[in-house]
């Protein structure tokens, strides 16, 4: 699906960026075969969820189903515990209202405005602390871009392939972004 948008050698990097719902998206940084694991574990509890209680699931709920999978394989025997940070995003599917959790291999989970995990995420995240302010629509998308230029230009298509994801933009949204570099 978002292969179709963007660039085929940028799709070889999406494997990291899932889609667990309509509405909910995982992204991950660590093992790939854990993030299979993982995001299959993830995909099937949105579906009985949505079979059980007959409304999509709320981030919150996934983000807790994915962090108390993640605490049980460290505290089982003879399973190792999943080698990755994740990142899930989405819209309460009630109130329409954004929410960004991040989850630890040790299963623990916390609620964020904004945030980045993976290589860099601490100059990322430092970044993120001096400039957010409370935005929406084009002014996160800056923000993300701006974040991402800091560190890296090949981050920035990730970044794009999410907000489109999570804000439903157009494909060419990322076109016809005005990015200006020096103001804040």
């Amino acid at each position: 699906m978002l292969c179709n948008v963007f660039a085929g050698y940028v799709c070889r990097s999406v494997k990291k960026i899932v889609s667990l719902d309509d509405h909910v998206a995982l992204v991950c940084a660590g093992l790939k075969a854990d993030a299979r694991v993982l995001v299959n574990k993830a995909r099937i509890e949105c579906q009985s969820y949505r079979l059980t209680v007959e409304d999509p699931v709320t981030v919150e709920y996934i983000t807790r189903y994915i962090a108390g999978l993640q605490q049980k394989y460290t505290q089982s025997g003879g399973v190792r515990p999943f080698g990755l940070s994740t990142l899930i995003v989405g819209f309460d599917p009630h109130l329409g209202v954004p929410a960004l959790y991040q989850t630890d291999p040790s299963g623990a989970f916390s609620a964020w405005k904004a945030n980045a995990t993976g290589r860099n995420s601490n100059s990322m995240r430092e970044f993120l602390e001096k400039n957010y302010k409370e935005t929406s629509g084009q002014g996160t998308v800056k923000l993300a871009i701006r974040a991402l230029l800091e560190v890296s230009f090949f981050l920035f298509m990730l970044v794009l392939i999410v907000e489109c994801m999570c804000y439903k933009l157009p494909k060419d949204a990322y076109c016809s972004l005005e990015l200006n570099m020096h103001s804040s």
